[in-house]
């Protein structure tokens, strides 16, 4: 087991990995607007985190939160946004932050009907019951691919790739098989 519990945690959910259809990948093409939806800060640094890996400025970088501070915080504001998305040359990047609660969740997936991304990544707690994340992730309209947290805190890292959905990060990693063995 390293320092962090994550690699040997993560062995057993990364052996599986091959049996899920493979993440969305990300596209660099014109008008692309990607969301990250999850609780607190945890979107904010997977939006970050993904931009640095497409080589995408800061700009293009959005938080979206029901607080009127952010820089998208209605649903109105959403649609608006959206349509000056497609002019752009290059990807957006939306970190959706909410809080716990299903109110959130309804709010988040009001404003992902507006912002029609061309993905959308659901941070989860991978300590949370499987059922519960399948329900979270109902309750925002759905998500391409999840981006797993907490890893070394469930005994059970594997049992979320029962709901079908794509890993496409555990931790601040790319859940792939070959990060693994590196």
């Amino acid at each position: 087991r390293d320092v962090t519990g994550v690699q040997t945690c993560a062995l057993p959910i990364l052996q599986r990995l091959a049996q899920l259809p493979p993440p969305p990948m990300l596209p660099r093409t014109p008008g692309v607007v990607i969301a990250v939806v999850g609780i607190g800060t945890a979107p904010i640094a997977l939006a970050r985190r993904l931009a640095d890996e497409m080589d995408i400025v800061a700009e293009h970088i959005v938080l979206a939160t029901p607080e009127p501070v952010s820089e998208l915080s209605s649903p109105d504001e959403a649609e608006t946004f959206r349509r000056g998305c497609r002019r752009r040359l290059e990807p957006t990047v939306i970190a959706c932050s909410i809080g716990a609660g299903r109110a959130q969740l309804g709010w988040a997936h009001r404003m992902l009907d507006k912002l029609e991304p061309t993905v959308t990544w659901a941070v989860v707690e991978a300590s949370c019951k499987p059922e519960d994340i399948w329900h979270r992730v109902s309750l925002l309209g759905g998500a391409d691919v999840l981006a797993l947290t907490g890893i070394a805190d469930t005994v059970s890292p594997a049992a979320i790739l029962r709901l079908n959905v794509p890993v496409g990060r555990i931790g601040p990693t790319p859940a792939t098989p070959a990060h693994a063995a590196g």
